[in-house]
């Protein structure tokens, strides 16, 4: 065997040096062919129609640099020689066609036309004739070097293809040598292995004996392995048990962390309302207060002009009753334009018109008609302006009160923010119970490993007892076979313990579902909740339709409806202190009484608009702004 493996690496390696071989003839051939293709393309791109010696040295220059180290003797060399020689006398032809050319230059003072393009076609003959034996030598020469390349490649090829044939048939030569001195082993061995059959009866008898042995053995180590098993179930078991614990927990944690985030989200969004309704109440009662600055004004501006209207009238009495006639029509212009400035948008047009005329008849009882309409609609002003005071005191009165809710809502939010604390405080102390958890299981864990190494050593003994009996392959089946049968009635075992704890942990779980108590609190406060927010969104829906608005309908019945509703809003905290509710349902019933009397606010500004609007008379440039006002 050792002979026949050295053969065969002899044979491997005589294959890698043909090989090697190969590959060195190949390259060698290829950089020849590389290095005469360059001479070639140099050769070709000097001699050219119209080159020049410069060119020509230039390709000399460039054909001795190109393969320095090369020799003489071989191919390269001689190529490389000839082609500087074709160059050389190429350069020189070009150097005489000069020379000739300059001879020409000197002589054509002397000689004649007729002889001097005699002469040049001449010398062109000769040059053609010169050009043509230069080429023809040329393409013989190349033909030759081609010729002869490929003839040398071509022995070469012969030679390396004749010597793997001789190296391939020596190898076969050897290999049947080899395959005979193989035979006789074989043979040989065959012999030998008469005498190893009858040493294995031997070593059945010895067997025999053993195997009695081994089986008390193996059934030592059986009872040993069940109890390592029923063990190692146990803790199976128990890390199951804590598992599903830590699972529950993680659920509460994370059923926590979603109502936390949700009453984060519900408060952040009702604060974000109530901050709005306060912008807007606070832009509401700023465009009031100058609404009545400028109606102030405007009065101040009516009193003066009816200051001099009444100068105007007294000084019109004073005047001779002749010259009446003409005064008229100059004084009912501005009386005319002073009424309707005075009455718009009143229900008393068809008074102020009766009066007009009856200024018109009679001139004299003008100045008392106007002097008490003076008065009246002074009074008016004043009931309003006293009204509208009173309103507004009730407003910031309202708005104070609106901020004391504010005050609340905050106290509320800070509350809701300590109880966030708590859960948070609460979270951690789930985690860390979670960590403790964890733990014990890592515990359990590093005692299962452990069991393991354990069993792990015990199977390595059963492992050795099984080495000793290696030689006899009957014994190892049996063996095997042995083992499979108990393995294979531990994994029954096995899964019907798992079976049996399975159903164990399903009924616990049923009975846990049972057994928890209903939290009647905690689902009454759930229907207040929604209650409220249903009433919540029944208010934003009539606030967003504008036929429903009270506010916009300039009727009696408004208050009323608004005193009901305040009413109601008040008495809901009552009824809820009444009976027996949560805190988290007081404060949501404190909000909704917030939300309340901030619309009730709001409705008495836009009252307060109204009445303004329609006691107040302004000209067609306040109406216009009325108008946007009523439309904000």
């Amino acid at each position: 065997m050792e002979r026949i493996q050295q053969l065969q690496r002899q044979l491997d390696q005589s294959q890698s040096e043909v090989e090697r071989l190969r590959d060195i003839n190949l390259s060698s051939n290829e950089q020849l062919r590389g290095s005469l293709g360059k001479f070639i393309d140099i050769l070709t791109s000097a001699i050219k129609e119209q080159t020049t010696a410069k060119n020509l040295l230039h390709a000399r220059q460039q054909m001795i640099e190109l393969e320095e180290a090369v020799d003489n003797d071989s191919i390269v060399g001689m190529f490389k020689q000839a082609a500087i020689n074709i160059v050389d006398s190429h350069a020189r032809f070009i150097s005489g066609i000069n020379n000739l050319v300059i001879q020409r230059d000197n002589q054509q003072e002397d000689l004649p036309t007729n002889e001097i393009l005699a002469l040049i076609r001449r010398q062109y003959e000769e040059l053609e004739r010169e050009k043509d034996i230069l080429f023809l030598d040329h393409t013989a020469r190349e033909q030759t070097f081609r010729s002869e390349l490929e003839k040398i490649t071509a022995e070469k090829d012969a030679f390396w293809q004749q010597r793997f044939n001789d190296e391939c048939a020596r190898l076969r030569q050897e290999n049947t040598q080899l395959r005979n001195e193989y035979d006789e082993q074989t043979r040989s061995f065959s012999g030998r292995l008469e005498t190893v059959t009858a040493q294995s009866s031997e070593y059945v008898q010895r067997w025999n004996i053993l195997q009695t042995e081994s089986s008390q053995k193996v059934d030592e180590l059986t009872t040993q392995l069940q109890e390592y098993q029923r063990e190692l179930s146990e803790h199976r078991e128990q890390v199951k048990q804590l598992t599903g614990s830590s699972e529950k927990q993680k659920e509460e944690f994370i059923r926590m962390e979603k109502e936390k985030n949700a009453t984060i989200q519900d408060l952040n969004g009702q604060m974000e309302v109530y901050k709005d309704q306060v912008r807007q109440f606070s832009k509401t009662i700023i465009q009031l207060e100058k609404n009545v600055a400028e109606e102030q004004e405007r009065r101040i501006k009516l009193q003066t002009e009816l200051d001099n209207v009444d100068k105007n009238r007294k000084v019109n009495r004073q005047t001779p009753p002749v010259s009446t006639e003409t005064i008229v029509p100059i004084v009912s212009v501005p009386v005319a334009d002073l009424s309707h400035e005075l009455f718009t948008h009143k229900s008393r047009i068809q008074e102020q018109e009766q009066i007009i005329i009856s200024l018109r008849r009679d001139l004299a009882g003008m100045t008392a008609r106007l002097s008490d309409v003076q008065g009246e609609l002074s009074e008016k002003q004043k009931r309003a302006l006293e009204k509208s005071e009173f309103t507004i005191r009730d407003q910031t009165k309202e708005l104070n009160d609106t901020r004391v809710k504010l005050s609340k809502l905050s106290d509320i939010v800070d509350k809701q923010s300590a109880q966030i604390e708590s859960l948070q405080s609460d979270l951690s102390k789930s985690k860390i119970l979670a960590n403790q958890y964890q733990l014990l299981v890592d515990q359990r864990q590093a005692d299962i490993d452990r069991l393991t190494r354990s069993l792990d050593e015990k199977n390595l003994l059963v492992e050795r007892v099984e080495q000793t009996n290696q030689n006899e392959g009957r014994i190892t089946h049996e063996l095997v076979a042995i083992g499979a049968q108990c393995k294979g009635e531990r994994h029954d075992q096995t899964i019907g313990r798992q079976r049996e704890a399975l159903n164990e942990l399903r009924a616990r779980i049923k009975s846990l579902e049972q057994s928890r108590p209903t939290n009647p609190s905690y689902e009454k406060v759930l229907q207040q909740v929604v209650l409220l927010k249903r009433e919540l969104a029944e208010l934003r829906a009539r606030q967003s339709l504008p036929a429903d608005i009270p506010y916009l309908i300039t009727t009696p019945g408004s208050n009323s409806f608004h005193q009901q509703s305040t009413t109601s809003f008040r008495q809901s905290p009552a009824v809820a202190n009444a009976s027996d509710v949560t805190p988290e349902a007081q404060k949501i019933i404190e909000e909704r009484t917030a939300h309340a009397e901030t619309m009730n606010a709001l409705q008495s500004c836009d009252e307060l608009v109204s009445f303004c609007i329609t006691n107040i008379p302004i000209d067609d440039i306040i109406l216009i702004d009325k108008q946007e006002f009523i439309h904000l």
